[in-house]
């Protein structure tokens, strides 16, 4: 034992310091100490000893946890309650054991589906498409790949992309209410006059009524009339369909008259006969129609078309009736212009001379009738000469 004076180690069973002479301790106090030393003792080696189990025990832990059965176990409990990060780890770890490298491909699809799905939700559509494409024909991932379509679609529209946002919705054109989507679109393009941009977006959804006015309001903005009025003719109760339906055979009629085809001309402006001054150029038309005809000699047909008219009429300082009284007093031109066609028989001709010079030759001819068509025509010139051809 130690001295508690001088503290040199000494026999256990001295009562006085071989060292020092200090008096260590009675005889039972001697014993008591003995006691006290024996029992910490004991407990030291029992102290040791749970330590070197809890050792073993841990290490056996250990070694069993790290087995690839071990984490196999590990990997099915995590993929199960859905914690696939932590799956596909533990299949990794246990490597060819069963069919692990089967489970973590699976673990890593279900990975991307559940990214994708919390990406949807927070409207992160482009990444989500991209998390997709590694779950294809996994659970209901085209009905996720359509969400983000539309999803996407919506944004460009409210971003004001309409062609794009058109193009995606029409990807997934049978989605939910992406038609009316493109349809609103369309519309949306029609109202700010995008024309080409609404042709574009209801091609996507073959709406041909709205295609047919958007098509009629190009041609009108580019003055092709003709085309116009045939497009707004098509439409069923559609914006201002009726009105610019009318404006485009009124235009159009105009400008068949700048080309002196009065007779087409007059059958639009009577498809518009209430338009501004419609029925007054019907009758321009007819007179105009006439007038042509006299100037090109067709004299018979410019008769009967003036007849037709009040003889009081006048249009560009020309009247019906001065023109008429020129017909009536030429009547025999008048009555020999026209289209002439042989009937049957014989045509022939004999000797003919004419200013200074003898044409002796002489044909004959046997024709059916329609076989030939002579057109005649006269103009009357204004110092009383004709000009026949």
């Amino acid at each position: 034992m130690i001295c508690p004076n001088c503290k040199n180690e000494i026999f256990d069973e001295s009562i006085f310091c071989s060292v020092c002479g200090y008096k260590v301790v009675d005889g039972d106090s001697i014993q008591k100490e003995y006691e006290k030393n024996k029992h910490l003792n004991m407990k030291m080696i029992i102290s040791v000893v749970f330590v070197l189990c809890v050792i073993i025990i841990f290490g056996v832990c250990v070694y069993v946890n790290s087995t690839p059965e071990s984490k196999y176990k590990k990997a099915e409990k995590a993929f199960a309650n859905e914690n696939y990060e932590k799956a596909i780890n533990y299949y990794v770890q246990a490597g060819e054991y069963m069919n692990a490298v089967e489970k973590m491909a699976e673990a890593e699809i279900a990975l991307h589906y559940v990214t994708a799905e919390e990406m949807i939700v927070n409207k992160d559509f482009e990444n989500a498409k991209k998390e997709l494409e590694f779950t294809i024909g996994y659970k209901d991932t085209e009905n996720l790949l359509q969400q983000c379509d539309y999803g996407l679609g919506q944004i460009y529209f409210d971003k004001g992309e309409y062609i794009l946002a058109a193009e995606t919705f029409n990807k997934v054109v049978e989605y939910q209410d992406s038609k009316e989507k493109i349809i609103e679109i369309g519309k949306t393009c029609i109202e700010t006059e995008n024309y080409e941009e609404a042709k574009t977006v209801f091609e996507y959804v073959s709406e041909d009524n709205y295609i047919y006015y958007i098509q009629g309001m190009l041609d009108f903005n580019e003055a092709d009339y003709e085309s116009a009025y045939k497009c707004f003719c098509k439409v069923k109760d559609l914006y201002d369909v009726e009105e610019k339906c009318t404006e485009s055979a009124y235009l159009y009629a105009k400008k068949l008259m700048t080309e002196k085809k009065y007779s087409a001309a007059k059958k639009y402006f009577k498809n518009v006969i209430d338009y501004e001054d419609s029925e007054k150029m019907v009758t321009v038309c007819e007179f105009m129609d006439a007038k042509a005809d006299y100037d090109e000699g067709k004299l018979n047909s410019a008769k009967k078309k003036l007849e037709k008219l009040p003889q009081e009429y006048e249009y560009d300082g020309i009247k019906v009736s001065t023109l008429l009284e020129k017909l009536n007093n030429n009547i025999d031109w008048v009555s020999l212009t026209g289209s002439w066609s042989s009937v049957s028989g014989e045509a022939s001709t004999n000797c003919k001379s004419k200013d200074g010079w003898y044409d002796g030759g002489t044909w004959s001819s046997q024709i059916e009738k329609g076989d030939y068509t002579l057109n005649i025509k006269c103009i009357l010139n204004d110092d009383g000469t004709v000009a026949l051809s």
